[in-house]
């Protein structure tokens, strides 16, 4: 979306002396509050990569279509959204603390000690009745 410099001008100056705050984020609407001479409230709506529409209170708006007060929303939504993108893209890249990423049974075998299994084993089966058959079915043929 165009939007003419001595607007950009204006709208920075409202941004850099906090005149402008977000109040409601829903959705793609966002209503923000504007302190210039008087309070004002601007609503824009935004697509997925654009803005739809948008409003302002003010006179200038309503006059010439656009103001500084959009402009400076404008900013502002852009500027989150990119700082959103930004922690994404930092998530998603973000490495696992520790040597491995998933706990592996076959990592946990190699590190245990076939005692500690043999307790493990025994234990296991004398709280589920199930592992218990299950362990004497596939390991009967080894008793004779």
């Amino acid at each position: 979306m165009y939007v003419p410099e001595y607007l950009l001008e204006d709208a920075e100056a409202l941004i850099s002396n906090d005149k402008i705050d977000l109040r409601i984020k829903k959705g793609n609407l966002w209503i923000f509050d504007v302190k210039d001479e008087i309070e004002l409230e601007v609503e824009v709506l935004t697509g997925s990569k654009k803005i739809k529409n948008f409003t302002c209170e003010c006179e200038k708006f309503h006059e010439f279509g656009s103001c500084a007060h959009a402009a400076a929303a404008f900013r502002h939504i852009a500027e989150k959204v990119a700082e959103d993108i930004k922690k994404k893209e930092e998530r998603a890249t973000a490495k696992p603390q520790g040597p491995t990423r998933y706990l592996q049974t076959r990592i946990l075998l190699d590190h245990i000690s076939d005692q500690d299994l043999r307790d493990f084993v025994r234990n296991y089966a004398l709280d589920d009745h199930n592992f218990a058959l299950k362990f004497k079915a596939r390991f009967a043929h080894h008793v004779q």
